[in-house]
């Protein structure tokens, strides 16, 4: 994945909103509060939404690790063949050379937490100070809690959650896949790729796809257009963060990836 497939990816997401708006706008509100009650996939219960987007926390870990654990390996791999197994010095070499991406890949999921809870605290935020609430009566200012005290929230302007999360995991993993395809077609490693790495690979671009669904349904039968639009724009905060704010900071990058 090049630089230029990547930016064709992160458009993915902004094309689904103005897809999903035209195609709402063409079924009407009669028909789609119809479908969305008569179709099982159109729910926001359905097994799908649930594993993957309520869920998607834990899912985005499981493969963040996997996909950490590929990089660091093919990263180190090439180093590794130049010094003797033998030789301790090399050891040595080859875990300080490894340490810094082990801290690298901590620190990029510790933020990537932080400015999810930040992100989602504005969203929560504008939607109480609008004049929404959740149905649970608990008085919750958390969408989450809402939902896990089985509530709704009603009243407010409820910019998009499931744009904001899915678009933020999907593209740190969009990005961490074009960083280990540069590094590998550099170093010429793609013969050399394992199974169990393209199996990893293959998984991680098959629950990528499954999120561009998830959001499509969101872009046709959820939300206004204003509350995707702004979910989607959020989405985009924490990778931008991650991937160009720190690694164009001297300072920042020293501290946090090197």
């Amino acid at each position: 994945m090049g630089f230029s497939e990547l930016r064709v990816v992160s458009l993915i997401y902004p094309f689904e909103v103005l897809i999903g708006w035209a195609l709402s706008k063409i079924i009407g509100d009669l028909k789609l509060e119809s479908q969305r009650n008569n179709f099982y996939i159109l729910r926001s219960s359905n097994i799908v939404n649930e594993l993957f987007a309520y869920h998607g926390n834990q899912v985005w870990l499981v493969l963040f690790i996997f996909l950490c654990l590929v990089q660091i390996y093919y990263r180190s791999k090439r180093f590794s063949l130049l010094i003797s197994s033998e030789s301790f010095n090399g050891r040595d070499q080859l875990i300080a050379r490894g340490k810094p991406l082990v801290k690298q890949y901590i620190c990029k999921l510790i933020l990537k937490n932080l400015m999810l809870i930040l992100v989602f605290s504005v969203i929560d935020n504008v939607f109480i100070f609008s004049g929404g609430e959740c149905t649970s009566g608990s008085g919750t200012r958390s969408s989450q809690r809402c939902r896990h005290e089985n509530g709704h929230w009603e009243g407010g302007f409820d910019i998009s959650g499931h744009f904001c999360f899915l678009v933020t995991i999907s593209m740190i993993l969009w990005i961490e896949l074009h960083q280990f395809k540069k590094h590998v077609d550099l170093e010429g490693l793609s013969g050399q790729l394992s199974l169990y790495s393209k199996i990893i690979l293959m998984t991680v671009f098959t629950v990528l796809c499954i999120w561009v669904f998830i959001l499509f349904i969101t872009s046709v039968y959820y939300h206004t257009f204003m509350e995707k639009v702004l979910g989607c724009a959020m989405g985009y905060i924490t990778p931008y963060v991650m991937y160009h704010i720190i690694p164009n900071n001297e300072f920042l990058y020293s501290i946090l990836y090197h």
